[in-house]
């Protein structure tokens, strides 16, 4: 009977570091890499994409979307690298994780 590889994989988490601000690093560099995605989505729709913007409930110009999707991608950037002074295992981490994730 094929069993599946989760269990032994999962217990690869028993080998993570068990402090604090590894954890919590660990979980908030993703979201602000997601945070940062979701801007590049917002500039993209209000750049290249004026019928969807269009259909939009909350109405902001084109041009302030543009402008506050960019200072949103530069707040995830700077908020995502403060971290790497403090602890850089969170990111080496991540860059393992990434390849998994594209794939």
């Amino acid at each position: 009977m094929w069993r599946p590889p989760w269990p032994s994989a999962c217990c690869l988490g028993l080998f993570l570091p068990s402090s604090l601000l590894f954890l919590l690093l660990a979980v908030n560099i993703p979201t602000m890499m997601k945070y940062a995605g979701s801007c590049l989505a917002a500039y993209n729709v209000a750049a290249r994409h004026p019928e969807v913007h269009a259909q939009a409930r909350l109405r902001l110009g084109r041009g302030t979307v543009r402008v506050l999707a960019v200072l949103g991608m530069i707040a995830a950037a700077i908020i995502g690298s403060v971290g790497f002074g403090t602890d850089w295992r969170p990111y080496v981490l991540l860059a393992g994780w990434l390849p998994l994730g594209l794939a």
